[in-house]
């Protein structure tokens, strides 16, 4: 199969310790919350919104109504950290004098 897009590690980490944090506090294993693909898929595609949520491998309207907003506001706040654009699916990896010179040629 494809192999998925890199996921932040650091972001990964962040969302595997609320994980645990939850699933403590619920006295409940890990991957009852969330599994780690779905922890993966959230570190790749930094969904922001319900609708981004709920389409994270896992996660149905029960999932995102208990853990959404805990999850998302660490998702929010490391983007808002980095400065990094709100996902609009995929991100240009494409420098950008490239896309200057693309957008500017005529």
């Amino acid at each position: 199969g494809a192999t998925p897009a890199e996921h932040d590690p650091e972001l990964f980490e962040q969302l595997r310790r609320k994980r645990r944090e939850l699933a403590d506090r619920a006295g409940v294993p890990a991957y009852i919350i969330f599994s780690d693909r779905a922890l993966v898929e959230m570190a790749t595609r930094f969904p922001r919104t319900a609708e981004q949520f709920l389409a994270i491998n896992g996660v149905g309207e029960a999932k995102r109504a208990n853990y959404g907003e805990a999850f998302m506001k660490i998702i929010r706040d490391h983007c808002t950290g980095r400065k990094l654009a709100p996902a609009a699916g995929t991100l240009s990896t494409e420098p950008e004098t490239t896309r200057w010179l693309t957008a500017h040629r005529r």
